[in-house]
């Protein structure tokens, strides 16, 4: 078991000598529901600064004249050589396969993750790991892991996602 962490301020690399195995950084522009976003500069000097782990978020819903960028992003995370990609639109994974990039995907679909049929289906996909709802019980987590080749991320301690909406509400 690894303990990572998401870091709400810019002293990210004083929690590293605190136990943690390492970070999750949330991608400026291409992430949602965080406190704390980081540029491809702040990711790439993480990088440089430590071996601990390095995993990135990018999980908004990504249009149409964003791709180029994304893949230009996913591009520069394979230089950097992260550890994962927590990702939760398909762009990802299509770009990722469609161009040959060699990064560890992670599927965040937030919500619906909650079932191995579904973790089964990522897995034979290419995605070999997966991040579970919040809103499962133990006891489904535990069929998960019984059902699945796939490794699992938890969230053990922090703010679960409710709710998120582009619009304003």
């Amino acid at each position: 078991m690894k303990l990572l962490g998401v870091i709400r301020d810019n002293n990210y690399l004083e929690y590293l000598d605190n136990g943690l195995d390492g970070l999750i950084l949330p991608l400026e522009n291409f992430s949602v529901d965080y406190f704390k976003y980081y540029s491809i500069s702040d990711i790439r000097e993480y990088r440089k600064n430590t071996d601990k782990l390095l995993f990135v978020v990018i999980n908004k819903m990504i249009f149409n004249n964003e791709l180029d960028i994304l893949l230009n992003i996913l591009k520069d995370l394979e230089k950097i050589k992260v550890d994962g990609v927590f990702f939760y639109d398909l762009a990802v994974l299509n770009l990722v396969k469609e161009n040959k990039i060699n990064i560890n995907l992670i599927y965040n679909g937030t919500h619906m993750v909650t079932n191995s049929d579904t973790i089964n289906l990522y897995y034979d996909l290419g995605v070999k790991e997966v991040y579970l709802s919040n809103e499962i019980t133990k006891d489904e987590v535990l069929n998960i892991r019984h059902n699945t080749k796939s490794d699992l991320f938890i969230l053990l301690l922090g703010n679960p996602v409710v709710a998120m909406s582009r619009r304003s509400l």
